[in-house]
């Protein structure tokens, strides 16, 4: 299964994981996965449409998803996805 990792800011609404492998063919897949098993994740992450909130970077294999298929982007078994938020402050 592909390996997903969250950030530790957001791994309290993860059970305190970081990182989990989850069944999934395409990104969209994953991120349902993950927020179907964690759903406090969704608000954080996905819009209702199921894509990433503005300040949500998805990374396949360091590859910004925007650049790719976004969403659509195929994954494969031994693929990394990382779900990286936007942090602001002063």
């Amino acid at each position: 299964m592909p390996t997903l990792h969250i950030p530790e800011s957001l791994s309290a609404f993860a059970g305190h994981q970081q990182t989990l492998s989850l069944p999934g063919t395409t990104v969209a897949e994953l991120l349902a996965a993950l927020t179907d098993r964690f759903p406090e994740l969704a608000r954080h992450l996905l819009r209702e449409t199921g894509e990433p909130r503005r300040y949500v970077c998805v990374y396949l294999n360091d590859v910004d998803i925007r650049g790719l298929q976004g969403v659509a982007t195929p994954v494969e078994e031994a693929d990394t996805l990382v779900v990286v938020p936007s942090i602001a402050g002063g």
